[in-house]
């Protein structure tokens, strides 16, 4: 019986110790598929990273065009408000120069008048004077 126990306990054994082989060749193969798809996802992440890296440094060149773009906006705009304020003053210069020169003008023109009458009636006191 011992013999036969012996047989058995044996035979598990290398039925044991062959189960155990093809596990550990199977999980070797399975070690190697995992390290060789680490290695491949590795690579793959590092190009991503690079190409997302170009693509950051891209977008912050726009970023600084906008900004730059922004910046030239705003100084038109300060430029045109400060040309309008510019114009507006010129425009209420001409018109106190335009109501300036009215007023001259109607002086003048008053003053003409009266040198007009004077030299008339200086002449007309003449012509009494003489044809008398």
């Amino acid at each position: 019986m011992n013999t036969l126990f012996l047989g058995a306990a044996t035979l598990a054994f290398v039925v044991l110790v062959v189960a155990v082989v093809y596990v550990l060749i199977d999980f070797r193969k399975t070690v190697l598929y995992v390290r060789q798809f680490l290695q491949n996802t590795d690579e793959s992440l590092k190009a991503t990273t690079a190409e997302l890296d170009l693509t950051l440094k891209s977008v912050r060149r726009v970023a600084d065009n906008v900004t730059g773009i922004t910046d030239n906006v705003k100084e038109v705009t300060e430029s045109a408000r400060a040309f309008a304020e510019s114009a507006r003053r010129v425009s209420e210069s001409v018109k106190r120069l335009s109501v300036d020169v009215e007023g001259t003008t109607a002086s003048l023109s008053a003053k003409l008048s009266g040198v007009k009458a004077g030299v008339s009636a200086a002449l007309g006191v003449i012509q009494r004077g003489l044809l008398k």
